[in-house]
């Protein structure tokens, strides 16, 4: 995974992880105690990510996001089809 372990190096991530969300689950509304990043490998439009109260859809088109963990944040996968929703997430300094 050469392509991956460049991203984290380039971006500094440690503790990084891939998480899911199977389809009509969220994570509990949270804060973090470091900011993190997000690359959306699987998502689409009923993927949410709320950020003290704002809603945010990151699409997988290879972007990559720096989110600011450290505020109150939740993320849904609302669909009802069969559709997991994963990123790699990694904190950052």
């Amino acid at each position: 995974m050469p392509y991956t372990n460049s991203i984290l190096k380039q971006y500094e991530m440690t503790r990084t992880r891939a998480m899911s969300l199977k389809r009509g689950m969220c994570y509990s509304y949270h804060y973090d105690l470091t900011p993190r990043v997000h690359i959306p490998l699987t998502s689409n439009e009923k993927c949410m990510f709320i950020i003290e109260d704002k809603v945010y859809r990151l699409p997988a088109d290879g972007s990559v996001y720096f989110v600011n963990t450290k505020v109150f944040h939740t993320a849904l996968n609302a669909n009802r089809e069969d559709f997991e929703r994963t990123h790699i997430v990694g904190n950052v300094m």
